[in-house]
């Protein structure tokens, strides 16, 4: 069970002044999606690579290592943290894992029932690195487009505890060149967490002939 509500996860991070202006040098080069997470609490957007396989989609949405690509910047200031060991529990394999941004730390658990569909459900940190209540889940879903393309669909809906900077972040976030970017980057790189690569050994492996 998480611990206690607290709200100084809310409160971002010592040198938040200097963060928040350049996240919103951020919000303002990819506004539209930015003001999407900004005045809702769900959020919806589809990415299509008609010439980037299927395949590699789905490895994708299964790589949050990932999210460290910075060519262009994905999130700022990302880094992976402890990653536990993957278990399967009521049919869904699942991973818990920490990571950082410029605005603070995170917590996450990942899980799927599908390789073709990723579930995260994001919370904040309180004050001694706790998680806390959860603050936004994401759902990843991958589908075929043309031939040998793919297009994937991020949704994600937020509860009232998500602070504001977290949404912008999100919202940010959601650009096309950054997400082929940091796919490609992901599935060269050769920095992959040890526990995230047994996670997407046994999902890439679910329903693979789907």
């Amino acid at each position: 069970m998480l611990p206690n509500r607290k709200q100084d996860y809310i409160t971002p991070p010592a040198g938040a002044p200097t963060r928040m202006a350049l996240l919103l040098l951020l919000v303002v080069a990819f506004l539209p999606p930015a003001v999407d997470a900004f005045s809702s609490t769900t959020f919806t957007h589809t990415f299509r690579f008609p010439g980037i396989a299927y395949d590699l989609g789905v490895r994708h949405i299964h790589t949050p290592e990932s999210l460290g690509c910075t060519k262009p910047l994905l999130v700022p200031g990302f880094e992976l943290g402890p990653v536990d060991p993957p278990v399967v529990t009521q049919g869904y394999s699942v991973v818990t894992f920490g990571f950082h941004t410029l605005l603070g730390g995170v917590h996450a658990r990942m899980m799927t029932d599908s390789r073709c569909r990723s579930h995260l459900i994001l919370s904040g940190l309180s004050e001694g690195g706790i998680p806390d209540t959860p603050v936004c889940m994401v759902q990843l879903d991958v589908a075929r487009e043309g031939a040998h393309g793919h297009s994937i669909t991020a949704r994600a809906q937020f509860f009232d505890e998500a602070p504001l900077w977290g949404r912008l972040l999100f919202g940010a976030a959601m650009h096309k060149p950054a997400w082929e970017a940091a796919m490609r980057w992901g599935y060269a790189s050769r920095s992959e967490d040890p526990q995230l690569q047994l996670y997407r050994a046994r999902v890439l492996l679910l329903d693979a002939t789907g």
